[in-house]
């Protein structure tokens, strides 16, 4: 099937990615228990598994939040459309006008700026999306009134280590169909896709530039935002105070509410209602794999007790720090098959990243 920007799968994929890289997500969890409720590995276990898919989870699974999508699903409510992304193919996000493409040339850049203006905004930035590349555009007005917008265009940057070359029969239409006969072999980036991109945030950042850049540019977008606002009139030692008391919906909130408070608030982020990040990210290495693994100091909200964690190397289990992210404002999604797992570090040291070379 060849893929437009269009296409239900495209839309619902670029969506996902624009609403985690802007922090507009907010993150689930499953019980803890001993094996992987998605897909046990174990054949005669007893303990509650998912149902098979109906393309959402019920108040069983979901709790308050049911029905909840399934991320991907077609399923929906009577006279709602399927998914959680916005129907068109371009729509802002966060103030960042966001246009999908499958090609990042001039035309497509022209046609991105001409809607914003027809918007009326007159200075913005814009997020381009293909399946393989982001380009990032900012627009503002020129001295001269008589003369058109001024508008300055990154090079496309790779979102992961998947190329277009590794196509078969999809995106671009010249690469040979995929045969039932045909044989393949995996490329190096669809290599790396298969682990678990664990490691070093440098290494990670490496691998996935145009992810990288995309937080980057939101988080731009919202701090140019936020700094028009006022700053308050109590020191910032005492917002931090504040904060450290507030519930995670009014945290979010205060995320956009000034530059210092949102850097506050970014200090210790909140993963959930009951755990924060209070430090990190560090590199802790396995004691069995070697390898290195992403390492935080998380709080726990109700007792203040630190926590050294770091990233679990496997699914076959549930820990009970564990957390999914779901996408969606009116509706809402599930991304199940993208979790992060923490277990307790145990004393295990922290490492120098510059231990751990960056490999291409």
């Amino acid at each position: 099937m060849e893929w437009s920007p269009a296409s239900f799968p495209f839309r619902e994929l670029v969506f996902a990615l624009v609403s985690i890289a802007s922090g507009t997500t907010r993150f689930f969890s499953f019980p803890a228990q001993v094996c992987d409720p998605r897909d046990c590995a174990w054949g005669h276990c007893k303990r509650d598994h998912l149902p098979r898919s109906r393309g959402f989870l019920g108040r069983e699974w979901a709790g308050s939040h049911a029905p909840l999508l399934e991320f991907g699903s077609m399923s929906h409510r009577p006279g709602d459309a399927p998914g959680v992304s916005p129907p068109g193919t371009m729509y802002w996000h966060e103030d960042v006008l966001v246009s999908l493409t499958m090609t990042h040339d001039g035309a497509a850049v022209r046609q991105a700026v001409d809607w914003g203006l027809d918007q009326g905004r007159d200075h913005f930035q814009i997020v381009m999306l293909s399946l393989f590349e982001a380009v990032f555009a900012e627009v503002s007005s020129a001295d001269d009134d008589d003369e058109g917008p001024v508008v300055r265009v990154s090079e496309p940057i790779y979102l992961s280590p998947l190329r277009h070359r590794y196509c078969m029969s999809t995106h671009p239409r010249e690469h040979p169909e995929l045969k039932d006969d045909m044989n393949r072999s995996r490329m190096r980036g669809e290599l790396h896709m298969g682990t678990n991109c664990t490691g070093t945030a440098p290494r990670l950042q490496s691998k996935f530039p145009g992810l990288a850049a995309l937080l980057n540019f939101f988080e731009v977008a919202v701090t140019r935002r936020s700094a028009s606002r006022s700053r308050g009139i109590f020191p910032p030692e005492l917002y931090d105070r504040i904060l450290d008391f507030v519930d995670y919906d009014t945290w979010r909130t205060c995320t956009s509410v000034s530059t210092e408070i949102r850097f506050a608030c970014l200090r210790k982020y909140r993963v959930d209602e009951d755990t924060r990040i209070v430090a990190g990210p560090f590199v802790r290495v396995s004691k069995f794999l070697r390898q290195p693994f992403l390492s935080f100091n998380f709080e726990d909200m109700k007792t203040g007790d630190i926590l050294p964690v770091m990233e679990t190397d496997g699914h076959f289990s549930t820990e009970r720090l564990n957390w999914m992210p779901i996408v969606g404002s009116h509706r809402k999604a599930l991304m199940l098959d993208v979790v992060g797992q923490y277990e307790p570090a145990g004393g295990i040291p922290v490492e120098d990243d510059s231990d751990w070379q960056i490999d291409t």
